[in-house]
C-alpha cells in the first residue's frame, strides 16, 4: 500500500497480524504501530501507519516510546521478538498491552 490508497477494512481486520491496544473511536483515525527492518543496515525500527476514513494518510518512522504507544490502536505481533531484543529475556506470556507496559518500564522511555 501507498499513501493515498484506500483500504476498506472492518473492525477486527488487523487482529490476525496486530494486537488490539484500544478500539479507535468512531471519529478517530486508526493508528498502527508496526515494526520494520531497514534493508540497507538491518536496523529494526518502528513506523506509525495512520488511516483516516479508510485512506492511508501517513507512514512515518517513530520511536517506540510512551507517546507512540499512547496514539496506537494496533501493535505489531512482533512485539515479542522486540521485547527479547531489548531486554535479552524471553518475553513473559502476557497479552500485548501488558507486555508493552513491562517493556516500557524496563527501558529508557525511547529506543
Amino acid at each position: 500500500m501507498r499513501v493515498g490508497d484506500r483500504r476498506d477494512f472492518r473492525d477486527g481486520d488487523f487482529g490476525e497480524t496486530f494486537h488490539l491496544l484500544r478500539e479507535p473511536a468512531s471519529n478517530e483515525s486508526t493508528h498502527i504501530l508496526h515494526d520494520w527492518v531497514c534493508p540497507c543496515c538491518g536496523q529494526s525500527n518502528w513506523a506509525e501507519v495512520i488511516f483516516v476514513n479508510g485512506v492511508l494518510e501517513t507512514i512515518a518512522v517513530v520511536p517506540f516510546n510512551r507517546e507512540s504507544v499512547a496514539r496506537a490502536h494496533y501493535l505489531s505481533e512482533r512485539i515479542y521478538e522486540y521485547y527479547e531484543s531489548v531486554t535479552g529475556e524471553r518475553p513473559p506470556t502476557y497479552d500485548g498491552l501488558q507486555l508493552v507496559e513491562r517493556l516500557l518500564g524496563t527501558m529508557d522511555d525511547e529506543i
